[in-house]
């Protein structure tokens, strides 16, 4: 009669278990439709708030997803950011990016552990520009202005010992973190200075890495065409390595494959290791 009423005891509690699991799920899965449903007030939301405590004009104008199971996924097209008036004139937008997705495991939150799925992007436009007064159209912030100049510092704390400020480390953070990837295609970024009347195009880059986390050995392969105006240049890029996070702050380079192919400029028509 004890062992009977054990298991049915048991059963009950392996029942109340299922069911509270199957509760859970049906509430994630019902959390995730709501926030699809609801995806354009959100935009909005996040584009109003943005705007009003940076200044930062950022636009959603093509669709987006939301899920919740089983990792949080975002994925948006046609995202841009757009300049400021006085920008206008270099070209329309700060930032566009046809597409781009990332996925935020939940359990592992729990733990205190971040981790992401695969991060992709996929035409990924960026216009940096300095004008001739020294503003940068990528300073944002209410009654900060642009200008790169003259950046407010962070005071020094002063010892007491009269041999000048002391600075002083804050103790580092013990996040553990993994990423399953990160992808990058048609990346295009031009960096303008108008006062020293340089440009600099990097164009067609592309980026693939494996798996990233602390202490794990990753593999990066970058490529892509570069052109300078100062001194004047045009070629393609290409770059492997294998590296590893040793911790939060240091990383260990174990290999590193540099090739440079230049079309026009320092090195003719030639190819070279840099």
């Amino acid at each position: 009669d004890k062992e009977r009423i054990m298991s049915k005891k048991l059963k009950i509690t392996l029942i109340s278990l299922a069911s509270l699991a199957i509760l859970a799920v049906a509430a994630l899965m019902g959390i995730s439709a709501y926030i699809s449903s609801h995806a354009d007030e959100y935009k909005h939301y996040l584009t109003e708030v943005l705007e009003r405590e940076t200044g930062m004009k950022l636009r959603f104008a093509g669709p987006g997803s939301v899920s919740v199971l089983p990792w949080i996924g975002i994925e948006a097209e046609d995202v841009l950011i757009e300049n400021s008036a006085e920008f206008k004139s270099f070209g329309e937008n700060l930032l566009t990016v046809d597409k781009a997705g990332v996925e935020l495991a939940i359990f592992p939150l729990l733990s205190g552990r971040i981790e992401f799925g695969d991060i992709r992007v996929e035409g990924l436009k960026l216009g940096l520009v300095l004008d001739k007064s020294g503003n940068a159209n990528w300073n944002f912030g209410p009654g900060s202005g642009n200008t790169v100049e003259g950046e407010t510092q962070a005071p020094a704390v002063e010892g007491g010992s009269g041999a000048g400020g002391v600075v002083v480390e804050e103790p580092e953070a013990s996040v553990s973190w993994a990423i399953g990837s990160v992808s990058m295609s048609n990346t295009n970024i031009s960096y303008i200075d108008e006062a020293g009347n340089k440009k600099y195009r990097f164009e067609n880059i592309s980026l693939e890495t494996g798996s990233l986390g602390i202490g794990q050995d990753v593999s990066l392969q970058l490529a892509g065409d570069v052109s300078a105006s100062s001194p004047e240049f045009e070629g393609s890029v290409k770059l492997n390595s294998e590296f590893n996070f040793k911790d939060s702050r240091n990383i260990e380079i174990s290999s590193l494959e540099r090739k440079v192919v230049s079309r026009k400029g320092m090195l003719g028509e030639s190819e070279a290791d840099i």
